[in-house]
């Protein structure tokens, strides 16, 4: 109520200065009496008279003009306040698509996780991409996080499952109950495939086009069973202790990357840069 009763007094000041102009405009006469004398010269009545309409016209033309002035600042009153209304709206309209554009970010990651860790490998090559696609999509105040988060999962993603439990990928009989035997199985299943499992090449393959803006984004694939992989884009600094590169064709940047005690007997490094990289104890 006490809102409406605001709106309310520009309407009703304004009706009022036009009621007040009007009624000036129609008793400015009277502003200026007139009267004819019987004995007064016709010359000097009619140059008397002619000067009094004179006046009145006067006063009636300062009275449109100040109405004109004032209808003029009452335009820029209430032209402001509509910007200021349309700029409240917009900033409130700017907040809710932010608001809604994290939330919309936030459900992709969540199903982007849930998807990496599907045991059907179509589902998992989903998520992989979907994940690069969350990182390169950020916005620029979140991207330096968001890229860090994203590395950081498809390292850990490719730490854990490089060692293959994945029984899509591998021949019938050949994964075995014993957790102990995993690496001796990654081994055969690679020897049988001639290549790394989709989705793990998949994941080295978004980890080598994602751009790697700040030391955090280091890549940690530290002890991790790569053989006969394909590492192709930018691993710069990336950490790749005791990592089995063996049989792996290597044309990414290496570039002071930490390979210490890693296995890379029969790789190809022909097309490698190799620039400062830390290669003590490797093989």
């Amino acid at each position: 109520m006490l809102f409406v009763k605001r709106r309310l007094i520009p309407v009703a000041l304004g009706m009022s200065i036009v009621g007040l102009t009007v009624a000036c405009f129609i008793l400015a006469p009277n502003l200026y009496p007139f009267t004819v004398h019987s004995t007064e010269d016709p010359v000097v009545t009619a140059t008397r008279e002619a000067t009094h309409t004179e006046a009145v016209t006067a006063t009636r033309a300062s009275l449109l003009t100040a109405l004109a002035g004032i209808g003029a600042f009452a335009t820029i009153l209430i032209n402001f306040r509509n910007t200021r209304i349309l700029n409240g709206n917009l900033a409130v309209a700017n907040e809710t698509l932010v608001v809604t554009s994290r939330a919309n970010r936030h459900d992709r990651y969540r199903a982007a996780i849930e998807h990496i860790g599907n045991e059907n490998i179509d589902v998992r090559l989903g998520g992989i991409y979907e994940l690069e696609q969350y990182a390169v999509e950020s916005e620029r105040g979140d991207r330096q996080r968001d890229l860090s988060v994203v590395v950081e999962v498809l390292s850990a993603f490719l730490r854990v499952h490089a060692v293959p439990t994945y029984r899509e990928s591998a021949p019938k009989g050949l994964i075995p109950t014993d957790t102990g035997e995993k690496r001796e199985v990654a081994r055969h299943l690679v020897a049988v495939l001639r290549r790394t499992p989709e989705d793990l090449q998949a994941a080295l393959n978004v980890l080598g086009r994602l751009p790697k803006d700040t030391p955090t984004h280091r890549i940690n694939l530290r002890n991790t069973f790569l053989s006969q992989s394909i590492l192709d884009g930018n691993f710069t600094k990336s950490f790749m202790y005791a990592t089995n590169l063996t049989h792996a064709n290597i044309v990414a940047d290496l570039g002071e990357a930490i390979l210490m005690e890693a296995d890379l007997r029969w790789a190809n490094l022909t097309g490698a840069r190799l620039l400062q990289t830390v290669v003590g104890g490797a093989i």
